[in-house]
């Protein structure tokens, strides 16, 4: 499985543009992206560093970046308590693993770059958690 995903980030950052294209073309847009989001879940680095990866070339796009603001927790097993994205990304922040690191970092901030995605940010209920650590960045 993460091996589809090292292909898939190698064929975004060889291809960004044709590739949120196509996203963007799709029908299922939106769910895809909120499928990305629920990867974050699984214990397995290389995959949850491909996704963050991706999740960090697509907010650059305004609407890719809504669908990702859009999701607001673990889609695939609502009711029970899964952090937010903004959770997943400050507890990457704090891994052993450097590219993980950077790609969550990256993701960050570009969310921040758009006014949507720093108030997004700000109302995340672990934002007053998160500081410290966002500073040591």
């Amino acid at each position: 499985g993460s091996n589809c995903f090292i292909m898939l980030t190698d064929y975004i950052d060889t291809k960004n543009e044709n590739a949120i294209y196509k996203l963007l073309q799709h029908s299922l847009a939106s769910e895809a992206v909120a499928g990305l989001v629920d990867l974050l879940e699984f214990d397995d680095k290389r995959l949850t560093e491909s996704v963050v990866h991706i999740l960090g070339t697509i907010v650059e796009h305004p609407r890719c970046r809504q669908y990702v603001l859009e999701v607001p927790r673990n889609t695939a097993t609502i009711g029970q308590s899964n952090p937010t994205l903004f959770t997943a990304l400050v507890n990457m922040l704090m891994s052993e693993d450097k590219n993980v690191v950077m790609n969550a970092a990256g993701t960050i901030a570009n969310i921040a770059e758009s006014p949507d995605g720093r108030l997004w940010i700000l109302q995340q209920a672990v934002f007053d958690d998160a500081l410290p650590i966002l500073g040591v960045l």
